[in-house]
């Protein structure tokens, strides 16, 4: 499964202005599910390129994201979009959930039957504009997959797998699954969620404002561009950011955000034990992933100070496993489902 690439050219079209697609292809995904033999495994829940995108902020080195300039669409957008693109040649080959963490990683499809993908894409709010931008859109065309398959002509093998199923025997496929809880209110709110897992390994959160606004501080005064992600305002991701005016010079729209501190609670037990500020959020995050006393670790280039931080990739996260992602070492929730919040 981790050699799973789709392949595919990319277009934009308006009726005015100009359009691009988003830094990091896979962000044009809004929902993946996977089904084997006719029941779901993977369940397509929501903001899937949204959670990709934390991801690659926090954890993908400038070596990476360089490699990934070549097919994954991953150059900042600096300026505001001068030309919409035609037939960009791009592939997606990193996937979160089942597709990207199953161990083992080489199926049988002979023992778990035919496995099927369904993938949705996202509204066309993910595009970056000009500020004159209307009528914006995408499409994709060329689309294909490849995978590598591998044959085993030896009875013995098979052999092996039906005596052992036959004995009553049941293979586990373990997989990273994600769940996305939403909520409205502004940053002074609660959000409730509940889970029941084998494994709870972490928690991300993170506010959103909720659309692709044009930008008064983007590289062409009300582009739909931010000067801090350097992507569509769509992935903006805000902590204690102040006044941000949306619209242009003679139209700004100045809301203010300002989260004091947050905290965690799973089944009435706080996390942390105090309650951070946006600013410490960054150094438990990096505690959270297990970056702090790592040297050779990466994030995305641009964050590179706390203003940024706060204005474009502010999230904070929660991390309830103290051990290897080689085995299952969270919280085990399924005898009594968690219920947790964040405040």
């Amino acid at each position: 499964m981790d050699t799973l690439s789709m392949f595919f050219k990319g277009s934009t079209t308006t009726t005015a202005g100009f359009a691009v697609l988003p830094r990091n292809i896979e962000t044009i995904l809004e929902r993946v599910e996977v089904e084997a033999n006719g029941q779901i495994i993977q369940i397509g829940s929501s903001m899937y390129n949204q959670l990709w995108q934390i991801i690659a902020d926090t954890s993908l080195g400038e070596d990476v994201t360089n490699r990934r300039k070549i097919l994954q669409g991953a150059s900042d957008i600096a300026a505001a979009p001068a030309a919409n693109q035609t037939n960009v040649q791009f592939v997606i080959q990193n996937w979160l959930r089942f597709l990207g963490s199953v161990k083992p990683s080489v199926l049988d499809t002979s023992l778990i039957g035919n496995v099927r993908l369904r993938l949705t894409l996202a509204q066309p709010v993910i595009l970056a504009k000009s500020a004159t931008c209307t009528g914006e859109n995408y499409s994709l065309s060329d689309i294909f997959f490849t995978v590598d398959t591998i044959s085993i002509d030896d009875g013995v093998f098979y052999q092996m797998h039906q005596q052992f199923l036959s004995s009553g025997g049941v293979y586990e496929l373990g997989f990273k699954q994600y769940l996305a809880f939403t909520s409205t209110g502004g940053m002074s709110q609660t959000t409730k969620f509940s889970l029941s897992t084998q494994s709870l390994n972490r928690c991300w959160a993170t506010f959103l404002p909720g659309g692709n606004f044009p930008l008064a501080a983007a590289p062409t005064t009300g582009a739909f561009v931010d000067p801090n992600t350097l992507t569509s305002p769509y992935f903006t991701r805000l902590g204690s950011a102040g006044t941000v005016a949306y619209g242009t010079t003679t139209n700004n729209t100045p809301i203010t955000y300002t989260l004091s501190n947050y905290q965690f609670s799973v089944n009435g037990v706080p996390f942390p034990n105090f309650r951070p500020d946006t600013n410490q959020a960054y150094a438990l995050l990096q505690n959270a992933y297990g970056l702090s006393q790592d040297t050779l670790g990466g994030g995305y280039k641009n964050l590179d100070s706390l203003t940024k931080w706060n204005n474009g990739f502010w999230v904070a996260c929660l991390s309830s496993e103290h051990g290897s992602e080689v085995y299952v070492s969270g919280v085990d929730t399924r005898g009594n489902t968690s219920q947790g919040f964040l405040g």
